[in-house]
């Protein structure tokens, strides 16, 4: 559908120059798409640009009549893209893009697999559909989305051609040629953009799936609030919610809320403009009764995220309405450019894939609980969206009519007060806003109170009117804007800046507003010592079916909160997450607010469970009957939710929301062995450069990234067709058909100190069987049934007789060439140590014994696996608790092993000191503590100068020099381990 691809108009400011050397050129103007579409003769007027006269059906001849410097608005052709498939973005404006979307992919897999929709196929999921300029996410020149199918749009809904008015969408402009005033031409454009885009993409979409009982999911470009314009637009996402059962979005990378960014800091910029979104989606999920809102998490976070990261970011997002969390991703294979496509993997190569299924079970009893009843906010915050619209194109930097930041201030400042609020979208106010009785109603929702922020300048003509209404019946509004919106519907109007003059709106500043919504509506939720609740601490509350609510407060700070806390109940039950059991919370009541103490650790969070009766007014004295009175199931459902039961994971740990203890110091410590260390798996040295060659070239010392690119190039390739790029159907396949003369050769070296030959040494390549191995000059074959290391696409030999002390060279030889072989990184595994020796990488001894400490200092830099800490001990005094103290460790995750067999995890919320004794056995016992480490040292990226952490786009392999291996001492790595021995120790049970 060519006609259908995504358009955009570009903007050029030209001087006459320009247009002289186009008069030498023959066809002008008529080779280009856009022919122009629209041009203007201008001078400069301060800030503004007046336009002077419309040349678009000028003779180029005349122009320099009526000026020097000309506006130019031309069509700029789709973009292909290798995100494409080699094909262009579609325009999601058009209703036959949609339609054949469904013809071709959705209504197959409803051919297939339409039994399941609802059932094991709950719901689908669309990734980042947008309004497109043409270039897919990329920022080239100025530019809107703009076709001629458009243009005839715009002008049936709005009565006016709106391509005379181009040069107000791009800039601040006056004279006397345009009818209309600038801010009018912008909101009209982007309100028809956005009317265009429910109407033809996600309505249909959403009725489809609606009509096959299976939900509509998934994510729009969110996260540019409030500008309507980019690469890949989303003009008021929050009002397209209304047309997914799940409202989603995703949250890239795991470095949000890391050690506790300071309030000014870029990560906290971040970290606003994410509550937004987020709320954004729950807002609408509670408008319109969605029971899910789901969450992308966790993608291009890095091979080094680990389970702190998870819990910390994963707590968050649910306090802030989240209740289904997709991890993002896992790869069903990672060589070649997969490796680096926007890791990590949650998949069984992760070192701590086992201990894995317990943050999962955490995460899972989460979800069952905060999916349970609904939440129902009493105060709505009307969402300035609009105001964003009568905005020119351009960069978040430059002055607009809103101002983002403020707005998201804001919104922090009412979460850091408990204010519980939902969102107001304009648009979906517009469809299913109304006012009686002093409440505004939005769909599935009734509010006590309406919120105008300070940058509401701007609201649609509907939202004037429902305001009025609401107002007249007896509803209040709480302005901390004290006048009224100067426009409505793009244009200055009175009636939204009378709105201020009604009795009901009072003006107010922050402080007052907490006073008037104390006084009018009181809190819920009330911190006794807010002094000591840092900013950013967040809960959620869920009214269960039989009116008892849950509240999930999360603490995303660096930081230890300690306060008392006013909750509107009498009775309150600690609900452990870890292990689904439930206990009584001591508090006192005065005049229906029960007050507890809380203890959050830094980065814990809790769930309580607050009833507003007492325990011996409301008990049925059956557990499970007081669970399914409440809408959530047994209490097994909920300590099972998810996992199996009988992992034990968790169990060692304590409640995130209790102090932590310091075992060992405060007891008697126990006779021990001394501390055993060993790697679980064989250490690694991969070999990230080669030599190449191929047709009639050779390169020397290349990284093998540039290797891949040249062998591509020299048959007949851009480039490597896997890297940042989808196949369409088999287009690059159906090439793999090239000559015996096609082939190319590798070679890796690497060196084996003195008297360190390994006793066992294997080497491991992708696509090994389209290679013939050689080493220093001797074949090798390789092992039959490939390799079950790392991924089922490498291959092994075992080269350990072919080496030998010294300098070592290994070739690989590909007779013929096939697209599947990109050349990458090889690697050796075995029983050595890996030393930086002059600067080159060096197989060594391993060390006689390993210790505490970080094992990237003791041989293993480049090691991806777990080690395992461990002593022997005797339980001679049954009546005695055994408790473990555990020091300073590093790793993506780590656990307690008591005689062989996992009790539970360390960190991401559990006791520092846990523990053990119901692990324990009369006599001899051994306890270990499995650490793990990464990816990231295995795998990279190693060389990028700024060495990223928590965050990995494709790019960041591409820094590594390209034409020569640098130092050892250039090389990126994260110290992992045990960094001392843990004590055991035993106190009076």
């Amino acid at each position: 559908m060519p006609d259908c691809l995504a358009q955009a108009v570009t903007a050029k400011d030209v001087g006459l120059d320009h247009v002289l050397d186009a008069l030498e050129t023959d066809s002008v103007f008529m080779l280009r798409p856009g022919r122009p579409i629209q041009a203007y003769a201008y001078e400069d007027a301060g800030e503004k640009k007046r336009l002077l006269h419309d040349v678009t059906h000028v003779e180029l001849e005349r122009w320099e009549q009526f000026g020097e410097r000309f506006l130019l608005f031309e069509l700029k052709s789709p973009e292909t893209s290798s995100w494409m498939g080699g094909y262009a973005y579609p325009d999601l404006m058009r209703p036959e893009t949609t339609q054949m979307f469904l013809e071709t992919t959705y209504e197959p897999y409803f051919r297939r697999f339409g039994d399941r929709f609802g059932t094991t196929i709950p719901a689908v999921f669309t990734d980042e559909p947008a309004v497109c300029t043409g270039a897919v996410y990329g920022a080239g020149e100025l530019s809107l989305p703009f076709s001629y199918w458009f243009s005839s749009q715009f002008e049936r809904r709005n009565g006016y051609d709106p391509r005379p008015y181009l040069p107000a969408l791009f800039y601040d402009i006056e004279g006397d040629l345009l009818e209309r005033p600038a801010c009018k031409a912008r909101f009209d454009y982007y309100r028809t953009m956005r009317e265009l885009w429910a109407e033809n993409f996600a309505k249909p979409l959403s009725e489809w799936c609606e009509a096959r009982g299976i939900a509509f999911t998934g994510h729009y470009m969110e996260h540019q609030w409030p500008y309507p314009w980019g690469s890949m637009a989303s003009p008021a996402v929050m009002s397209m919610y209304e047309y997914m059962h799940w409202p989603a979005i995703d949250m890239l990378t795991t470095m949000l809320l890391k050690n506790g960014a300071s309030p000014s800091g870029e990560r906290t910029d971040k970290e606003r403009l994410l509550t937004l979104t987020i709320r954004e989606a729950h807002s609408a999920a509670n408008q319109f009764g969605r029971a899910r809102v789901l969450c992308e998490a966790y993608g291009a976070g890095g091979w080094e995220a680990d389970f702190g990261d998870f819990k910390r970011i994963g707590d968050w997002l649910m306090a802030h309405g989240i209740n289904f969390i997709n991890p993002h991703m896992t790869c069903s294979t990672i060589v070649g450019a997969r490796k680096r496509d926007h890791p990590l993997s949650f998949d069984w190569r992760q070192p701590w894939w086992d201990e894995y299924a317990a943050m999962a079970d955490y995460q899972a009893r989460l979800s069952l609980a905060l999916s349970a009843g609904e939440t129902r906010n009493r105060v709505l915050l009307l969402h300035p969206t609009t105001t964003a619209f009568l905005g020119k194109q351009g960069k978040p930097d430059e002055p607009q009519p809103l101002d983002p930041a403020g707005y998201q201030r804001l919104v922090e400042w009412m979460c850091d007060r408990g204010i519980d609020c939902d969102f107001g979208d304009e648009f979906i106010l517009e469809r299913h806003g109304s006012a009686a009785d002093g409440k505004l109603t939005v769909a599935e929702r009734d509010y006590a109170l309406v919120v105008v922020p300070e940058e509401m300048d701007h609201m649609l003509g509907s939202t004037v009117s429902l305001v009025r209404r609401y107002m007249d019946s007896g509803g209040i509004v709480l302005s901390l804007r004290p006048q009224g919106p100067s426009c409505a519907d793009g244009l200055p109007d009175r009636e939204a800046f009378r709105l201020s003059r009604h009795p009901n709106w009072i003006g107010v500043n922050r402080e007052e507003l907490t006073s008037e919504i104390r006084k009018r509506i009181g809190f819920r939720f009330v911190w006794t010592d807010p002094d000591r609740v840092p900013s950013g601490v967040v809960h959620l509350r869920r009214i269960l079916e039989d009116g008892s609510s849950l509240y999930f407060i999360a603490n995303p700070r660096d930081e230890r909160v300690a306060s008392g806390l006013l909750l509107a109940g009498e009775s309150v039950e600690l609900w452990k997450v870890w292990d689904g059991s439930v206990h009584p919370v001591e508090g006192t009541v005065r005049d229906g607010m029960i007050r507890i103490e809380v203890e959050l650790p830094a980065f814990g969070s809790v769930l309580y469970r607050v009833f507003e009766r007492k325990p011996e007014e409301r008990s049925s004295g059956n557990a499970a009957a007081d669970r399914a009175a409440a809408g959530i199931g047994t209490s097994g459902a909920i300590a099972n939710a998810g996992c199996d039961a009988g992992t034990g994971f968790a169990r060692v740990g304590r409640d995130s929301a209790q102090p932590a203890t310091s075992a060992v110091a405060a007891n008697a410590a126990l006779a021990a062995s001394g501390l055993k260390v060993v790697p679980e798996e064989d250490n690694v040295l991969p070999l990230f450069y080669c030599d190449l060659s191929v047709g009639t070239r050779e390169y020397k010392g290349i990284h093998t990234l540039l290797a891949g690119r040249c062998v591509y190039e020299h048959r007949g390739f851009g480039g490597n067709p896997w890297d940042n790029a989808v196949q369409y159907k088999r287009r690059v396949l159906d090439r793999d058909d090239f000559g015996p003369d096609s082939g190319f050769e590798a070679s890796y070296s690497f060196r084996i100190e003195e008297g360190a030959v390994p006793a066992s040494l294997s080497l491991f390549a992708e696509r090994a069987e389209r290679y013939r191995l050689v080493v220093n000059g001797r074949p090798v074959p390789w092992k039959r049934g490939g390799s079950s290391w790392l991924d089922h696409h490498l291959g092994e030999a075992d080269i350990s007789s072919f080496v030998r002390e010294g300098d070592n060279r290994v070739t690989l030889t590909a007779d013929v060439f096939s697209v599947l072989l990109e050349v990458e990184a090889v690697y050796l595994r075995g029983t050595f140590g890996v030393y930086p020796r002059n600067g080159v990488w060096t197989i060594g001894r391993p060390a006689a014994k390993l210790l505490p400490g970080a094992w990237t200092d003791q041989g293993y830099p480049f090691y991806g696996g777990a080690f395992r800490y461990s002593k022997t001990f005797v339980r001679d005094d049954p009546s005695k608790r055994i408790l473990l103290e555990v020091p300073e460790w590093a790793g993506t995750a780590a656990s307690v092993w008591v005689n062989g067999s996992v009790v539970g995890l360390l960190g991401a919320g559990h006791d520092a000191d846990p523990d053990v004794t119901g692990h324990t056995l009369p006599g001899e016992n051994e306890i270990a503590i499995r650490v793990c480490g990464s990816f990231k040292n295995l795998l990279s990226p190693h060389l990028d100068p700024s060495r990223p952490r928590n965050t990995a786009w494709p790019g960041f392999w591409k820094k590594a020099p390209m034409r020569r291996e640098p130092d050892s001492d250039a090389y990126d790595f994260i110290p992992y381990g045990l960094m001392e021995e843990f004590g055991i120790g035993c106190a009076n049970g």
